[in-house]
């Protein structure tokens, strides 16, 4: 004869599974959310929403890792990806993210197939505001003219970040010059 005794202790799950059911952690704000779970090869995925009521910047941090396979990426309420972090050769050493948003609605992705628990961190700055009006075009054939260029400077400030990630302006010479 013999007896059999088994056990099992549940991994801490915090996200969902998918965009549809990612774990919602409100309207970012200056006060840091903090989220436990535990990632690994039958549960590679976990899914965490936000909302930013206004423009911010958004500092993520995922810690408490035990090994360094683990990503973490940043989704615009369609899926789309607009930020990600890799990890680091030390997983002691936690991976950091900080983007610069447009208020709406975002998907944060916590993904490793190796198995791992984990600690991710949200805050945001609290920065209030509008999305910055680019002077700037944002492909070649919408580029802002600046012109014929002189020895005068022509100086411009403008903004480049997630919203608008690029930058283009077009110009003229009147003759072979450094520019």
């Amino acid at each position: 004869t013999y007896t059999v005794a088994a056990s099992a202790t549940a991994l801490p799950a915090a996200g969902g599974s998918s965009l549809a059911s990612a774990q919602n952690l409100g309207t970012l704000g200056t006060v840091s959310t903090t989220q436990s779970g535990w990632i690994g090869a039958i549960a590679s995925n976990d899914y965490y929403s936000f909302t930013l009521s206004d423009l911010s910047s958004v500092a993520l941090k995922f810690s408490g890792l035990s090994n360094n396979g683990a990503y973490l990426y940043v989704l615009d309420a369609s899926g789309n990806q607009v930020g990600y972090a890799t990890p680091t050769y030390d997983p002691a050493q936690p991976i950091t993210l900080n983007l610069n948003l447009a208020a709406g609605h975002y998907f944060i992705l916590v993904q490793d197939s190796s198995n791992t628990a984990y600690t991710l961190t949200a805050t945001s700055d609290g920065v209030t505001g509008t999305a910055p009006v680019a002077i700037s075009g944002t492909t070649l054939s919408t580029a802002n003219l600046l012109g014929a260029l002189t020895s005068a400077p022509v100086v411009l400030s403008d903004f480049v970040g997630s919203s608008e990630p690029n930058g283009w302006y077009q110009f003229t010479l009147g003759s072979l010059s450094d520019v």
